[in-house]
């Protein structure tokens, strides 16, 4: 089934960069626009106000970029009404009964992705790829800030991003590091979290978390290693950077400046392996092709443990924070 009309459900900053490279590269694509309410400066015919006046314009597709408060009744009334599914990350702000969406997914076949984009980052995958130079691992640091006023053009304090209700706070807001970390070295056994509001920034949710995590070295039994991941709403320069340490040396991969570097301790040097300057945008565009390419040739997608893998790893922070102890998560 090819995708003839696809509908971006909310009009954000994420929104609007999905409207931007689909109108860009998919000309026979005609897009409709989901809105709460209307937006004068919007040229595009197909405007909608509501899910079901939506459903006038026929899509095959929509892309979920609304507050993730309001995801599950979403994706509940696409899959329903048998309209593929690709939904901005994180899936839901709470634990939902996923299965009853799932049981919609599976009888009208269709392709329900959460969009964790990085994971279409050819830097994250060449860090993926170039992780077994260090052999054994010892530490991975991960580092992950930026000012939640630089983030919109609205003010900070009414943006999704630092209202409870919405989903906002660091650890949702920035799951694609809990998701591409869970990813990269293998499922999480345990972890130990601790998040707090500690500015005076105007929001109501967290501006500021350290987890760490323990996972399994490879091929290494009963050898296990930490990855510290730190989260913040709070720095004045924007940081995204993992370093992984091992027995053999170190890789570090930034994300801002789009480089990955090695230092081997028989080298005793670094050396930049890889460099992309348009990496995290090109991201963007890599996922949509592939939901595009999932659904021409039926590929369904339903394993519900991928689909909350995020979520249910945030429950568990969530736990910890409250216990207040490490939390074994298999």
């Amino acid at each position: 089934m090819k995708i003839k009309k696809i509908l971006i459900v909310g009009f954000g900053s994420i929104g609007k960069r999905h409207y931007e490279y689909i109108s860009k590269y998919f000309k026979n694509i005609e897009i409709g626009i989901l809105l709460n309410k209307s937006n004068k400066k919007l040229k595009n015919k197909n405007l909608y106000f509501s899910l079901n006046d939506a459903l006038s314009f026929r899509p095959n597709a929509a892309i979920i970029c609304s507050p993730s408060n309001i995801h599950y009744k979403q994706c509940l009334f696409f899959a329903q009404n048998s309209i593929h599914i690709l939904v901005e990350k994180p899936i839901f702000n709470q634990i939902e009964p996923i299965n009853k969406i799932l049981h919609h997914v599976k009888k009208n076949n269709l392709v329900f992705k959460v969009g964790y984009n990085l994971r279409y980052s050819k830097l994250l995958n060449q860090f993926k790829k170039k992780i077994k130079l260090l052999g054994q691992i010892y530490l991975v640091n991960c580092d992950v800030g930026n000012n939640i006023k630089n983030w919109r053009s609205d003010h900070y304090s009414k943006t999704v991003s630092a209202l409870k209700s919405k989903g906002g706070g660091v650890i949702l807001e920035l799951s694609h590091e809990i998701d591409y970390l869970n990813w990269v070295f293998g499922k999480f056994i345990k972890l130990y979290s601790n998040f707090s509001k500690i500015s005076d920034l105007n929001i109501n949710v967290e501006d500021n978390a350290q987890i760490i995590f323990e996972a399994k070295n490879k091929n290494k039994i009963n050898k296990t290693f930490k990855i510290v991941l730190t989260l913040d709403f709070l720095r004045h320069n924007n940081t995204r950077l993992i370093t992984a340490i091992g027995k053999n040396g170190t890789l570090k991969l930034d994300l801002i400046e789009n480089t990955l570097s090695v230092y081997l301790k028989h080298k005793k040097k670094w050396t930049q392996i890889y460099k992309n300057k348009d990496d995290i945008n090109k991201t963007y565009l890599s996922q949509f092709i592939d939901f595009k390419n999932m659904i021409f040739m039926n590929k369904i997608i339903y394993d519900s443990n991928e689909l909350m893998a995020v979520l249910n790893i945030i429950e568990f922070i969530k736990k910890s924070q409250k216990l207040d102890k490490a939390i074994k998560l298999y």
